[in-house]
């Protein structure tokens, strides 16, 4: 019996640091994307090719094709850095048509449910790239695909609205608002550029865990609205 007790408990060990070392390979794979992108930036500023992201393109389809990373990934802001991946660069420049291809073929992967709504929403305008893709893509079957996006992505998304508003209209009489309750404060900190608040966080979470202090926890980010009618601002 105590073998057994043994046998669970180090099965129990094994499988916790199985889930850290997913987050730790996520957060760093999160911070070379990143790191990519940042280079492209600089390159082309300097009037040098932009090969950074490309580069690495093979590697980004493979690690996010895997389903044992793919909510670690999310849960790590995944689809913020595909959007400044997608991302015009400065001139209205597109990224390389290779990236965008494959960066649309692998969001057609993930199943489109209430899950997916909640993550899209948090991506700080993922849907507004796609959006401008479906439209402004030179190349055809990319437009078409992102159009293709947007359809199945708006559909959820209605579905989930219109189930919203009825449940509010059947609650509307029960709920009753106090004027004296003051509004939530927007700090300092909501100002940053989403791709900084995102490189900021991927570093302290690696720095706690090169530090030893990092516990595995499964986080939501806060959802923002995903609103698909404008043109993506350049990165």
């Amino acid at each position: 019996a105590d073998a057994g007790k043994m046998e669970v408990a180090r099965g129990k060990k094994k499988g916790k640091r199985g889930a850290e070392e997913i987050d730790k390979i996520a957060v760093e794979f999160l911070l070379g994307m990143m790191q990519a992108r940042d280079d492209d930036i600089r390159a082309v500023k300097n009037n040098k090719p932009a090969l950074n992201k490309l580069r690495m393109l093979p590697e980004v389809v493979t690690m996010i094709h895997k389903r044992d990373f793919r909510e670690t990934l999310l849960r790590n802001r995944l689809l913020a850095i595909v959007k400044t991946w997608l991302d015009p660069m400065a001139g209205g420049i597109l990224p390389n048509q290779s990236i965008r291809t494959q960066l649309l073929e692998v969001l057609e992967t993930f199943p489109v449910n209430e899950d997916w709504i909640d993550w899209l929403r948090s991506s700080d305008g993922l849907g507004k790239v796609i959006h401008f893709l479906a439209e402004n893509d030179p190349h055809p079957p990319n437009a078409r695909l992102a159009k293709k996006l947007m359809d199945s992505w708006s559909k959820v998304l209605f579905e989930q609205s219109s189930e919203h508003q009825m449940n509010r209209h059947m609650e509307y009489e029960q709920v009753q608002i106090d004027p004296t309750k003051k509004r939530k404060q927007i700090g300092e900190a909501s100002l940053i550029g989403l791709e900084d608040k995102a490189t900021a966080e991927l570093r302290k979470k690696r720095e706690q865990y090169l530090q030893g202090r990092m516990k595995h926890r499964a986080m939501r980010p806060e959802p923002v609205p995903m609103n698909f009618k404008k043109m993506p601002k350049s990165t």
